[in-house]
C-alpha cells in the first residue's frame, strides 16, 4: 500500500468553472480538470505545483461519481 503520510488532503474547493467539456476546479492553489471524453471514458487530472502535465489516465469501462452535499466534495473512482 502507498504511504499516504505526506499527502495534502483537499478540503475545500476554492472556485469551479465550466469547461468545453467538463469543469475546472480550484483547490488550494491545485487545478483539478474532469472531461467527459465518451460516453465511457472520463479523464481526470490534477495538478502538481498548478501545473497539469501531459500525462494521461483515464478510467474506461467504470464509473464516476461527484456528490456534494453542500459540505464536502468528493470524487470517486470506481473501476468495472
Amino acid at each position: 500500500m502507498i504511504d499516504t503520510s505526506n499527502y495534502i488532503r483537499f478540503e475545500r474547493v476554492d472556485s469551479v468553472e465550466s469547461t468545453k467539456h467538463g469543469l475546472l476546479a480550484r483547490l488550494h492553489g491545485e487545478l483539478l480538470r474532469v472531461d467527459v471524453v465518451g460516453d465511457d471514458v472520463v479523464r481526470v487530472k490534477i495538478s502538481r505545483g498548478a501545473v497539469v502535465d501531459g500525462t494521461r489516465r483515464e478510467l474506461k469501462n467504470g464509473r464516476i461519481t461527484l456528490p456534494n452535499d453542500g459540505t464536502a466534495f468528493t470524487i470517486e473512482l470506481h473501476a468495472a
